[in-house]
């Protein structure tokens, strides 16, 4: 899809919104907060790793 279709698209929404957003409108039902999945994650993943690069670990 180029920028000339998607601005037909959106010229197109403003006058006639897909019926799940009127629907969802009416309903008062908001969108989700958008959280960020990948907070945490790259803790979890050097943990698998071991020690982290630089640093010495002790082998036993």
């Amino acid at each position: 899809m180029g920028l000339h279709e998607y601005a037909a698209m959106q010229r197109h929404w403003a006058d006639h919104p897909p019926v799940a957003l009127m629907v969802a409108a009416y309903l008062g039902i908001k969108p989700r907060a958008k959280t960020d999945s990948r907070a945490g994650d790259m803790g979890e993943l050097a943990a698998l790793f071991g020690a982290a690069p630089g640093k010495r670990a002790v082998i036993r």
